[in-house]
């Protein structure tokens, strides 16, 4: 849980919000949603989502949905790092978060672990059989490159 708590300040310190003027958001802002989030992923503006999840992850520290969406967000930006961090800690929170799996599998499969993606499929396909989550990972690994042998 430490290095969850020492993640999640990091990230607030390298996400703050910062305006026109360099300031960073006044303290009588609300604090922005996950929907808002939710949005910006959905419009590929993945900075954004990712400000955004930053601060709901100390407002939401337990919510395995705000960890799976900004493990999404730096993922697509390339940042794997914070990306490794947020699938762990969304599934340490819900081992059987369906998307933290398939997104963590994908990521997996992108940093060419094959072998780990498959476990999560395995884990997907127990927990759902062939739900959507399982097929897009499925997918996602038959369409890895072959690793050398």
């Amino acid at each position: 849980m430490r290095t969850a708590l020492n993640f999640t300040m990091a990230l607030a310190l390298f996400c703050t919000p910062v305006w026109a003027d360099d300031t960073a958001m006044p303290a009588t802002e609300a604090i922005p949603t996950y929907s808002e989030a939710q949005a910006a992923v959905a419009a590929g503006d993945y900075a954004s989502a990712q400000r955004i999840l930053a601060v709901l992850t100390q407002s939401e520290p337990q919510n395995p949905d705000v960890w799976n969406l900004f493990g999404y967000a730096s993922r697509n930006m390339n940042l794997m790092g914070p990306a490794v961090e947020a699938y762990e800690m969304a599934l340490s929170l819900d081992p059987n978060h369906l998307g933290a799996l398939e997104y963590q599998g994908e990521m997996f499969v992108q940093l060419n672990r094959v072998e780990e993606a498959r476990a999560n499929l395995a884990k997907l396909q127990e927990l759902c059989g062939t739900c959507e989550e399982a097929l897009d990972l499925e997918a996602a690994i038959a369409a890895a490159p072959a690793s050398p042998s």
